[in-house]
Formats: C-alpha cells, sequence, structure tokens
C-alpha cells in the first residue's frame, strides 16, 4: 500500500511505528494530517523570521505561534479548513519567506539520533503550547519562554544541528516545559485560588454526559456563571450534564479563539463523528452472518473501529473483538446485524 500519510506522535500509531494510509488510528485523515505538516512547516519558518528579529516577540506574535503548534496535537484538530486559516494568518504575519520548510525533511532524516532528537523536541512544544495558550488566557505570559518556543522551532528546521547540540536542546525544552506548568497553575491560581476538596453528588443518574478535560478553566467558569445567572443551578459538578441537556458546544470564532454557543443541529444518528471518519475512510469491505458483523479494515485500524464502537454504548451490540486488520461484533439478534451494516453502507458508499 502506497503511503499517503506520515504521523507517529501519539501512542495510538499503527503497528507501533505510523500512520499512513487513508487516516490514523485516532480517526485524522490523511489530508489533515498533510494540512498539519504544512502549519508546521510555516511555524519553523514563522520561528525563524521571528528570532532574526533579535528579540523575543511580541505578545500577539507568541499567541500566534501558540495557537499553531496547539492546533497540531493529535486529537486536538480535524479540521482541515481552520489548518488552513492559520497557515494564511502566519504567511501574513512574515510575508519575506520564500516558501515553508519541508516536513519530510524531518520524517526522511537519515541520521536516526538527529530525527528522534528534533521529533521529541517538536512534540514536545506542541504539548507546551497548549499550557501557554491557556496561561495566557488568565493574563499570565512569559517573554523567555516564548523565546524559547523560537530558538527550539528554528533548530528542528535547521540541517545542521548536531545531535549532541540536540541533546542539550532536549534537556532544555524539559526545563521549559516544567516552566509552562509553572506558568499555568501559577494563573489558574491566580484567577481561581488554591483547589479544594469539594463534596460532589454520588447519585447515580441516567446518561450519557459530557466530561470537560483539558486547561481552559476560564471559559469553563464564565459558562457556570452565565448558567447561574439564567437560573441553572448549575455546579462544577453538575456543568457536564448540564451542558448536554442545554445542547450548548464550544465553536471556533474568527478570531481563532473558542466560545461556548447554542448548537442548532439535530444531535441524532447511530453514528458519532469519530466513527463516520474511521468507517469512511479506513473500511474496506464488511459482512454479516445471523447476528456476527465482520468488518475488515486497512492495516493496524480494526482497534480503533472497535474503541469507537465501544464508546458508544449502543445497546445493540453486545460486544467486540479486534485483530489488526478485522474486526468482529458480536449484535443483539440477526435484525440488528443486518440494520449495522446497513449503516456501514451508506458511510463508505
Amino acid at each position: 500500500m502506497d503511503e499517503q500519510m506520515f504521523c507517529f506522535q501519539c501512542e495510538q500509531a499503527a503497528n507501533g511505528t505510523a500512520c499512513t494510509g487513508r487516516a490514523g488510528v485516532c480517526g485524522k485523515s490523511a489530508p489533515t494530517a498533510a494540512a498539519q505538516d504544512r502549519l508546521t512547516g510555516a511555524l519553523i519558518r514563522y520561528a525563524e523570521q521571528l528570532i532574526g528579529e533579535g528579540r523575543a516577540p511580541a505578545p500577539e506574535q507568541a499567541l500566534l505561534l501558540m495557537q499553531g503548534l496547539f492546533t497540531t496535537i493529535t486529537n486536538v484538530n480535524f479540521d482541515e479548513h481552520t489548518v488552513g486559516q492559520l497557515i494564511e494568518k502566519i504567511h501574513a504575519a512574515c510575508p519575506g519567506i520564500a516558501e515553508d520548510y519541508d516536513m519530510q525533511q524531518l520524517w526522511q532524516e537519515p541520521d536516526p539520533d538527529v530525527r528522534s532528537l528534533k521529533c521529541f523536541v517538536l512534540f514536545s512544544l506542541r504539548g507546551m503550547a497548549a499550557y501557554n495558550y491557556h496561561a495566557r488566557v488568565l493574563g499570565r505570559i512569559d517573554p523567555e519562554l516564548d523565546r524559547f518556543f523560537c530558538t527550539a522551532l528554528q533548530a528542528v528546521g535547521d540541517p545542521g544541528q548536531t545531535t549532541d547540540a540536540l541533546w542539550q536542546l532536549v534537556q532544555a525544552t524539559g526545563e521549559a516545559s516544567y516552566r509552562c506548568m509553572e506558568l499555568l497553575d501559577a494563573a489558574n491560581t491566580g484567577a481561581f485560588g488554591d483547589p479544594e476538596p469539594v463534596q460532589v453528588p454520588l447519585t447515580i443518574e441516567k446518561g450519557p454526559f459530557i466530561v470537560i478535560s483539558g486547561h481552559d478553566l476560564y471559559d469553563a467558569q464564565q459558562l457556570l456563571d452565565e448558567l447561574q445567572k439564567s437560573g441553572f443551578k448549575s455546579t462544577q459538578a453538575t456543568i457536564s450534564r448540564d451542558i448536554k441537556e442545554l445542547r450548548i458546544v464550544k465553536e471556533l470564532t474568527s478570531m481563532g479563539t473558542y466560545r461556548y454557543a447554542t448548537s442548532n443541529k439535530e444531535v441524532g444518528g447511530t453514528f458519532s463523528a469519530r466513527l463516520n471518519t474511521i468507517f469512511r475512510e479506513c473500511v474496506t469491505s464488511f459482512d454479516y452472518a445471523q447476528n456476527m458483523v465482520v468488518i475488515k479494515t486497512l492495516p493496524g485500524l480494526a482497534s480503533a473501529a472497535c474503541s469507537a464502537i465501544d464508546a458508544m454504548n449502543m445497546s445493540v451490540v453486545v460486544g467486540s473483538l479486534a485483530g489488526d486488520d478485522t474486526a468482529f461484533l458480536v449484535m443483539r439478534d440477526n435484525n440488528a446485524a443486518a440494520a449495522f451494516c446497513a449503516e456501514i453502507k451508506k458511510l463508505v458508499s
């Protein structure tokens, strides 16, 4: 099979090496992976320009850098259009750059040590950018950290970096990562105080529920305040349930930030968005016999399909079993198996 994408930055990578087919195990499509590579290449050139100015980047420049890196984290943004918008913003911010860094130079670096060390730094920067971005939302900025992001990105794109220099950069990246966590902790405690244990209800209620994860506590606090002003008795313990009942979603604004809004889309259907992507991009064939469904996928992606199905808690699915490229589903009855295959046919046709 011809390589259509290359991504190995998470522990889900197909066969423990890399996702190279039409989609990754996480559901990210090959075109989106390519767009994220182009974004990273633009960010490297942008960082080089900022370093060339001989000072720490201005706050608005650093914010664009963090937004771009944050967007390239696996499972964060599968929207090619949004990735394209960020690339355009970066090009507008550094019009003097002739062309972006080609990420294939990194993925195909012949020296395995250089490739490994550079990838370690790059993937670390992506995670650190999430901490840095959320700290900025709460008004905490560290110019020296911003400068380090530029220096490290420049090194990733520098073909002349030696192994010894990259080892030193890895150590510096670890130190900077700790400083990012300190910055976010100071931002959170400065805005909301030190966390304290609270009593939460243990009553078992009918689901499903939404679990809010991540570090953007400011958004969650604003939403909680507005719900309480409107008469909803929401707390940090119940806000996930209330978001579900009110059909509130988090959407991207034209400024590149996010806001909570009511959804106009009907929530329904059998398949989740992730399942849609995985089945559309990865399923090669399927069939059923009595109450058994057999699904063939691209190599390494059967477990992703089963994981997405299991996460939906569908009552018609008794259980699933996945190999490398084959998934078996035990359905509640023969009719359920036939209906499930009909749904798959709609996705892959």
